[in-house]
């Protein structure tokens, strides 16, 4: 979705729908001349235009990593960093900003507690529920690059783990 490319398009429109309502209104005013009005009458016409652009956030995937490894010194530590795991692509159009939301896939195997997750240098927890971090207005696309630091459960095991994280996004 363009939404640049949108905007000229409507901006066109409506200065074509301009163009045509003055085009008509000067031949009702020339009708109303040439027809037999007295020649110091004067005929006016009012247009009012206006333009309504609908807020849209839109989000891109660009690179993800596809599974976490887990290792004994992760599990010793109790806790596993994985930096720039995620990097999206956000394009809105709505200057209240949009809020990128986070939700931790879990069920009865899980092996993480919760999650943190850092996007430039704003942070949120995220653990049975959601979690959201707020970003603000940014002309163009904004290329954010997420962080996460999962802590792991007392149960957890070594071993390779399907990502664990959704991403989804809303207008702000």
């Amino acid at each position: 979705m363009k939404t640049g490319s949108n905007r000229s398009n409507s901006i066109v429109k409506l200065a074509k729908l301009a163009l045509v309502a003055l085009f008509l209104a000067s031949i009702c005013g020339a009708r109303a001349i040439y027809g037999g009005s007295a020649p110091s009458s004067q005929t006016s016409a009012k247009i009012t235009i206006s333009a309504t652009i609908l807020e849209r956030t839109t989000m891109t995937v660009l690179d993800q990593i596809p599974e976490v490894v887990v290792t004994d010194l992760d599990i010793m530590r109790g806790y596993l960093d994985i930096y720039a795991a995620t990097r999206i692509s956000v394009r809105s159009n709505n200057p209240a900003g949009y809020l990128l939301v986070f939700e931790v896939l879990s069920g009865p195997s899980s092996i993480f507690n919760l999650a943190n997750v850092r996007v430039g240098a704003r942070e949120v927890q995220v653990s049975q529920n959601r979690g959201w971090v707020s970003q603000p207005y940014v002309r163009g696309n904004a290329t954010l690059d997420v962080s996460y630091r999962f802590l792991l459960a007392k149960n957890a095991q070594p071993g390779i783990y399907s990502w664990p994280v959704v991403i989804s996004i809303l207008p702000g």
